[in-house]
C-alpha cells in the first residue's frame, strides 16, 4: 500500500469530519470513500488507524458514520488540514470563551459559572449557537466545565493555560 496514498485519504476524511464538526452533525464515511474512488479495504484501514490506533475519530453509531474526537479536532487544525481561516476564527472563540471565563473567576470566584449566551455577547459570531461546538471541545479538553447544560465555568487547568502559566503550581 502506498503511504502517500494512505496520507492522502485520511486527510479527506479528516477534512469531511471536521467539516461535519463545524456544522454539529455527522456523516457516513462510506460517501468520503465513494467520492474518492479509493479501495474500500484500504480505505478501511485508514479509518481503524485514524479510529483505533490514533484516537483521532470515533464511531457516531451506524451506516459507519464516525465524528472528530476532540484530539482530532486540534490535530487537524495544528496539521494544517483545514483552511487558516478556519482555524483563526475557531482559535478567537475559544479565546474569548477563556477570557471572558477567566475575568467571571477572577470577579466572582472559582464557583462562578455562567449561561453560553452570556459568554456569546461580544463574541465575533453570527448567532449563539455558533458557539456550542467551541464551548465543548474546551469542556472536552478539561479547560471548562458544564454546570449544566447551559451554563460554564473555567477550570483550574483553563485558567493556568489561558493566563500562560500551565505548570503546576507544586
Amino acid at each position: 500500500m502506498n503511504e502517500q496514498e494512505k496520507r492522502n485519504i485520511a486527510r479527506k476524511i479528516l477534512e469531511a469530519l471536521y467539516d461535519t464538526w463545524e456544522r454539529h452533525t455527522n456523516i457516513s464515511l462510506n460517501t468520503v470513500q465513494e467520492q474518492g474512488g479509493w479501495d474500500r479495504s484500504l480505505f478501511r484501514t485508514v479509518v481503524d488507524k485514524l479510529d483505533k490506533q490514533l484516537g483521532l475519530i470515533k464511531s457516531a453509531g451506524s451506516s459507519y458514520s464516525f465524528e472528530m474526537t476532540p484530539s482530532g479536532v486540534i490535530y487537524a487544525e495544528e496539521n494544517g488540514i483545514v483552511p487558516k481561516d478556519k482555524v483563526e476564527w475557531h482559535e478567537k472563540i475559544r479565546q474569548h470563551i477563556l477570557a471572558f471565563l477567566a475575568e467571571l473567576h477572577d470577579r466572582e470566584g472559582s464557583r462562578a459559572d455562567v449561561h453560553y449566551e452570556k459568554i456569546a455577547e461580544g463574541a465575533l459570531i453570527k448567532n449563539k449557537m455558533e458557539m456550542l461546538r467551541d464551548l465543548s471541545l474546551l469542556s472536552d479538553l478539561g479547560k471548562i466545565e458544564a454546570v449544566s447544560t447551559t451554563s460554564y465555568r473555567i477550570t483550574d487547568i483553563g485558567l493556568r493555560n489561558y493566563r500562560g502559566a500551565d505548570e503546576d503550581i507544586i
